[in-house]
């Protein structure tokens, strides 16, 4: 069964419910996986905010780092985390799969 590009990216929408999720909007994450430090870069954007849920959707963690500083995840238990990510101002987020072991 194929999906048409148009439709799965509808379908990443409602599936993330990230409002402004562009899958076009490319940002890393790194290293992943990692343990207890990871950093975000984008070519353009230098100030980011983002949310960690956990593999519940449970909220963790919440925000705003500037592209040269590290994000301390050291306290959370070990698994897989979604990060929603987006520039500061809001108009554009995307969504990492984060693995912390």
């Amino acid at each position: 069964h194929c999906i048409s590009s148009a439709a799965s990216d509808v379908y990443k929408r409602q599936l993330l419910s990230i409002p402004g999720y562009d899958p076009g909007f490319k940002i890393i994450a790194y290293p992943n996986p990692t343990s207890s430090i990871i950093r975000l870069s984008h070519p353009v954007i230098q100030k980011f905010s983002y949310k960690f849920y956990d593999y519940l959707g449970r909220l963790v963690i919440t925000g705003i780092v500037n592209i040269q500083e590290n994000i301390n995840i050291s306290s959370l238990a070990s698994g897989t985390y979604i990060i929603e990510v987006s520039g500061v101002d809001g108009n554009e987020s995307s969504a990492i799969k984060l693995i912390k072991y």
